[in-house]
């Protein structure tokens, strides 16, 4: 294992992205994500979906600081997560798809605090982060939401 990052560290390198990619702007992109997903009646069709886009939030799939790869993943399921009628369910059957590729990387963690940080930047920046993908679940709760309280002043 590496040495750990000072949690000021992380905090300070999210906190830079409302700087860094404020003019990071790509609509095309995410629009193209947005038509490529749709609702799957099917459970175990969705619990499918779900899984291989989870496995590329991680870079054991993805590649490391393959950060492309694992961002637009993440908007992928930021799209899912649209398509529930209740943020509950959507939870429940991303831990079961995490579950079925034996993901024991707290990937619904990582892709939380990344979608709100993300909701807050303009559309499709996330092709340009380069926050390594392990500040995500790093990150303490009380940092992470303390530089999300301050975000929003």
């Amino acid at each position: 294992m590496g040495r750990s990052v000072d949690q000021k560290q992380m905090v300070q390198a999210i906190k830079d992205l409302s700087v860094n990619l404020i003019h990071c702007v790509n609509k095309d992109a995410d629009e193209k994500f947005k038509k490529e997903i749709a609702w799957e009646d099917d459970y175990d069709s969705r619990i499918k979906a779900l899984s291989e886009i989870i496995s590329y939030t991680s870079e054991k799939e993805a590649g490391k600081n393959n950060f492309s790869t694992i961002y637009t993943n993440y908007r992928r399921l930021d799209i899912w997560k649209d398509l529930y009628s209740d943020e509950n369910d959507f939870k429940k059957e991303f831990k079961e798809a995490s579950k079925a590729i034996n993901d024991t990387t707290k990937a619904y963690t990582r892709y939380c605090n990344w979608s709100k940080v993300f909701v807050r930047l303009p559309l499709g920046s996330y092709l340009s982060c380069n926050v390594p993908n392990s500040y995500w679940r790093l990150i303490k709760s009380e940092n992470f939401d303390k530089m999300m309280e301050e975000w929003d002043k």
